[in-house]
């Protein structure tokens, strides 16, 4: 899986030559699908999807298979490649850490800084004990970012 993802992550438009990208895609997550992989794969291109595919399972149990339309709960999965991005857009010089949050994305939570948020002393609420507790779970989660990078 990880070897799956880092290849991916990297080189998003390479295909072996002779092979188009579909079939390049779909080799890389049979093989990985044949190793008890189950996930969904999307691959974009300048915002455009060029492959999506599921394999496997979304409950083994009862071998309910896998939709690519499936909900995964990211929870903080996503945490350390946030962190990496902001690290190179600062190496770039796009931003700054001391930069205030609001600045780049709309927010009710004023004075938070971009450091605040990689060191963990934002002082912003558990949103998960929120969502708990107000969000309708019939309904997906979803936050449109517009980024100003």
């Amino acid at each position: 899986m990880r070897k799956l993802l880092i290849i991916l992550s990297l080189f998003p438009g390479f295909v072996v030559a002779q092979q188009s990208a579909t079939s390049f895609y779909d080799s890389l997550l049979q093989q990985q699908a044949s190793q008890g992989f189950s996930g969904v794969l999307l691959v974009a291109e300048k915002g455009a999807v060029i492959y999506n595919k599921a394999v496997g399972y979304r409950e083994f149990a009862g071998k309910i298979t896998l939709e690519e339309s499936d909900i995964f709960e990211m929870a903080s999965v996503s945490k350390q490649f946030t962190a990496m991005i902001i690290m190179m857009l600062k190496e770039k010089r796009k931003l700054k850490y001391d930069d205030l949050l609001e600045k780049y994305i709309s927010t009710p939570y004023k004075g938070v800084t971009i450091r605040h948020l990689l060191t963990h002393t934002s002082g912003l609420p558990d949103y998960q004990a929120i969502m708990d507790k107000y969000w309708d779970k019939t309904k997906v989660a979803a936050m449109k970012i517009v980024f100003l990078i």
